[in-house]
């Protein structure tokens, strides 16, 4: 089949998009292409020359207009490939999904978040929360018509697949695992553990308010060692955070590839994952629990449900309320006090996911999928 993956502000080399499901396809037996804008493609090098990629130009003329633009010519595009199956990745591109599907093309729809959860903070805060919840209202309602429109429904979560199973049969949840072997196995002590002197924590991802990074940074005025934050950092939250105590404990690494975020796992302690409580994140099921776990590397994340159970139910980590300093401060000492404890929970982490949490095993329910757009 061709299959052709799309998306709006994912890069060219995203993980779950590119690394797992172009990847997996392609090696299939399927022609697969990747269409996205070149909104995040400066310095990104893709490397997989079975997968084609198309970066789309945005225009920069004001603020909407790009965004309508791009939908134009990506409708150009795509109707010029003439795929057989149209793999649509963000909420943004539904009119686009519709369009598609009305050209009579097979469309998936890959919901790799809750997008009215994950957009209603963001629009009460611009909107008010009157019209922000409203606002947040109406894109679950235009949402919901696409559900039901799609030819396939994929999801991240069992939470986001319990909501889509309301409105149609053809659903399937296919976690964003790590892929075994992208970080080493050898665990971070093991590796780090003669040449880093000073105790170091992690954090890796989006670093933003809702991440609890200030948290992150009051923690290390009570712990002995380094916190080191890879990720883009917004230059007015970065003030806020160097104006507090302990931001001289602090590294700041910036964007890492691929190689550098393996090379932070191996050389940290700890890493941490304690994101605040908002509709979104409490149902998630975030890649960075996985890769901490395929590193060995012990975690200390918030006390949601699906976490606890992961974390805490695999023996690899500690789980703390979110907005609770105090224990988040206990867990890491507790972990950095005992390097024995560290070790096997490194151990653990690992076995979980050669055993259970891997992409080597989600795959095979992509491969299904299609084999059923195949067959109709």
């Amino acid at each position: 089949m061709k299959i052709v993956h799309v998306g709006y502000s994912h890069r060219p080399d995203d993980i779950r998009i590119f690394q797992k499901e172009c990847a997996s396809l392609s090696r299939y037996g399927h022609q697969v292409i990747y269409v996205t804008s070149n909104m995040n493609a400066k310095s990104v090098n893709v490397s997989n020359d079975s997968v084609k990629v198309i970066t789309v130009k945005l225009q920069r003329t004001n603020k909407k207009l790009p965004f309508l633009l791009y939908c134009r010519e990506i409708k150009r595009v795509l109707s010029s490939l003439d795929a057989d199956v149209y793999h649509f990745h963000e909420v943004v591109l539904l009119s686009v999904l519709l369009y598609m599907r009305k050209q009579g093309k097979h469309v998936i729809y890959d919901m790799h978040e809750d997008s009215p959860r994950d957009m209603q903070p963001s629009l009460c805060r611009r909107r008010g929360k009157v019209l922000g919840t409203l606002l947040a209202r109406i894109i679950e309602i235009y949402e919901n018509y696409c559900i039901r429109k799609a030819d396939y429904v994929i999801t991240a979560t069992p939470y986001i697949e319990k909501r889509c199973k309301r409105l149609t049969s053809t659903v399937c949840c296919i976690a964003n695992y790590p892929i075994i072997n992208k970080i080493s196995n050898e665990s971070c002590r093991e590796v780090a553990g003669n040449i880093v002197k000073a105790s170091q924590i992690c954090y890796c991802g989006s670093l933003t308010e809702d991440r609890n990074i200030s948290m992150y940074v009051r923690m290390m005025s009570y712990i002995n060692g380094k916190l080191l934050l890879a990720g883009l950092l917004d230059d007015s939250y970065k003030r806020e955070l160097e104006n507090i105590e302990s931001w001289d404990k602090v590294e700041y690494m910036g964007y890492l590839d691929r190689a550098g975020v393996n090379r932070l796992y191996r050389e940290s302690d700890v890493g941490l994952c304690i994101l605040k409580n908002l509709p979104n994140t409490y149902y998630s099921l975030p890649i960075k629990l996985f890769e901490y776990m395929e590193a060995g590397l012990p975690i200390v994340c918030s006390d949601f449900p699906i976490w606890r159970d992961i974390v805490e139910g695999n023996r690899c980590g500690i789980a703390v309320p979110y907005n609770d300093i105090g224990a988040a401060v206990k867990a890491v000492q507790k972990i950095l006090k005992h390097p024995e404890i560290a070790t096997q929970m490194g151990k653990n982490g690992r076995n979980a996911i050669a055993t259970k949490y891997n992409w080597q095993t989600e795959e095979k329910k992509l491969f299904k999928v299609y084999e059923i757009l195949k067959r109709n």
